[in-house]
């Protein structure tokens, strides 16, 4: 397969099917997720005084289930849209679109969308539990882990701070309020 015209197909793809707008929500959003996800299971493993085998078996597990229901659901979900679309702009031009770039514009988008919804849980989540197989010491473990999850809301948050065009700091700061708010759940409720 020739890569310049591979990469040409995807530009052409990209453009067709308007993915950048959906992409970025899609990451954004599941990588949120799964940092708070990550974050509640750490605080709320802490509190339980688990083994870093425990931790690391329980965040793998929830983060493949949902890397699964991600891409699972964003397929099945821009599949249902995307061929209604197709149906609705063949009922207008009165002809079938199922060889021409538009439709293969949305089926790369469909299976592009649905990777993108779904394997970020799982890569945050195997950054942010990497401190349990390097280091030792299980609190310590734990400090840094939980450093990363807020580390990773900072970055999304300024992320979207740039794309808005506000201040970068801010941004992030109002994203890891949002994991300081849950941990303070969690610290209520699994504290005592």
């Amino acid at each position: 397969m020739n890569c310049k015209k591979t990469l040409r197909d995807v530009k052409t793809f990209w453009k067709i099917a308007e993915i950048n707008e959906i992409a970025r929500r899609y990451f954004t959003m599941n990588i949120f997720d799964d940092v708070l996800m990550t974050l509640g299971i750490l605080l709320a493993s802490y509190f339980s005084s688990l083994g870093s085998k425990v931790i690391i078996a329980t965040i793998i597990g929830a983060a493949i289930a949902v890397t699964v229901s991600g891409i699972s659901g964003a397929y099945m979900a821009e599949s249902a849209e995307r061929k209604s679309k197709i149906k609705i702009l063949e009922r207008k031009i009165s002809m079938s679109l199922k060889k021409s770039p538009i439709a293969k514009a949305h089926k790369f988008a469909i299976f592009f969308l649905a990777l993108v919804n779904g394997l970020p849980p799982i890569l945050v989540a195997l950054f942010i539990i990497l401190p349990f197989v390097f280091i030792a010491n299980l609190k310590i473990a734990y400090y840094i882990s939980i450093i990363l999850a807020f580390s990773v809301l900072f970055s999304i948050g300024a992320f979207l701070g740039k794309l808005n065009k506000e201040n970068l700091i801010w941004a992030g700061f109002k994203m890891m309020l949002v994991g300081i708010i849950c941990a303070a759940i969690i610290f209520l409720v699994q504290g005592r």
